[in-house]
């Protein structure tokens, strides 16, 4: 333990004190990501500063990334058991542990809009399924909020003109995205993101379905060559915003006014500034640098994705009441109907991160209670 501390020393972001650091309460936040991932530098990072600010310096963090304290499978127990105050989540990596939360994230086909996606995803979560709640105070984790990543696409090491070149090719695929890549003919292989770059490297795997800027986050432009463009869904219902439940009782009213002002800030910076604007920065200029080839499906394709999609609410609700969840269609409605509310506040605002932040405030985190 005690070269964990050294390294986090080394590691720590510490935000700026103001006042006295004897007064203020401080939280330790860790992430399995590299520091310069969205998620970490426009999510994390923008959480724990405006928590700050709003707090009046009674709140300070050290954020320790790059999995030195938890990793992307022990973050959720990391959180339950006190080893770091906060941190990213992968739902999907506990879909038994998080079971209602899970019927959400299963929902991966109707991923699109990411901004429109983590509004639904939030306001669903947050005040229509009080199971979903539930279940994180269970792991002694407030839980504040959820990212959506960007569309998914296949990311190969050899290059995919149609579905026919990728029948019987083993695909990274984890959660629900197994279903789909079964469902084009190809093999679901079941490893964490960070694993990705080494089994595409070994031969492992042929592809991922990732999107579009992990070629430039996980560095998998230097393995993936070819992407096609073939919407695969998104991952969407992971904790970027939460702390442990203890430390959470034993802040001030203040400090936790100020962790749920913070809230919209993960939400946004990880969706809107790091996955929607990381795709489109990496499309514009890093794919070229990188010598990327993409090509498009054919419009038969874009339909097979259509058809598909209309029938995964009704097998996601009867997996769920299968498992013995209760409730699972009007959670799976609920979701569907925030869908339709955040096309329509996307359409309006778009993707400017500080018109988001007001529209999930508004929809969403003035209606919470502490």
């Amino acid at each position: 333990m005690k070269h964990l501390k050294t390294y986090a020393s080394v590691l720590t972001l510490a935000v700026a004190s103001i006042g006295s650091a004897a007064q203020a309460t401080d939280l330790i936040y860790g992430s399995y990501l590299s520091p310069e991932h969205g998620n970490n530098k426009f999510g994390m990072e923008r959480f724990m500063e405006e928590a700050k600010a709003v707090s009046e310096g009674s709140l300070s963090f050290q954020f320790i990334p790059g999995g030195a304290l938890v990793g992307a499978k022990t973050t959720l127990e990391g959180i339950r058991d006190g080893i770091v105050d906060g941190g990213i989540v992968v739902s999907l990596y506990h879909a038994s542990d998080l079971p209602y939360n899970s019927v959400i994230t299963n929902l991966t086909a109707f991923g699109g809009d990411a901004a429109v996606v983590a509004g639904a995803t939030n306001e669903t979560t947050l005040l229509n399924c009080p199971q979903c709640m539930e279940e994180w105070a269970n792991w002694n984790v407030k839980h504040l909020g959820a990212y959506s990543t960007s569309m998914y696409k296949l990311l190969c090491a050899k290059e995919v003109t149609s579905i026919e070149d990728i029948q019987g090719w083993r695909i990274r695929a984890a959660g629900a995205t197994g279903r789909w890549v079964n469902h084009l003919g190809a093999t679901p292989v079941n490893i964490p993101v960070t694993d990705t770059y080494e089994a595409l490297q070994r031969g492992q795997v042929e592809c991922t379905v990732g999107s579009l800027s992990w070629l430039k986050t996980f560095s998998l432009g230097d393995v993936a060559k070819y992407v096609y463009d073939l919407p695969s869904g998104a991952y969407f219902g992971g904790s970027i915003a939460n702390i442990n439940t203890n430390r959470w009782e034993s802040l001030s009213d203040i400090e936790k006014k100020a962790i749920i002002a913070a809230a919209p800030k993960a939400v946004s910076g990880a969706t809107v500034m790091g996955y929607i604007g990381d795709d489109v920065e990496y499309a514009e200029t890093g794919a070229a640098a990188d010598g990327i080839t993409i090509n498009t499906p054919s419009e038969e394709e874009m339909a097979m994705v259509d058809e598909y999609r209309k029938t995964e609410a009704d097998l996601v609700i009867k997996m769920a009441q299968d498992a013995g969840i209760e409730g699972a269609e009007e959670i799976v409605n609920a979701f569907l109907a925030n869908l339709e509310k955040w096309e329509g506040i996307i359409a309006e605002i778009g993707h400017d991160p500080a018109k988001y932040e007001e529209a999930l405030q508004r929809e969403i985190y003035s209606k919470l209670d502490m």
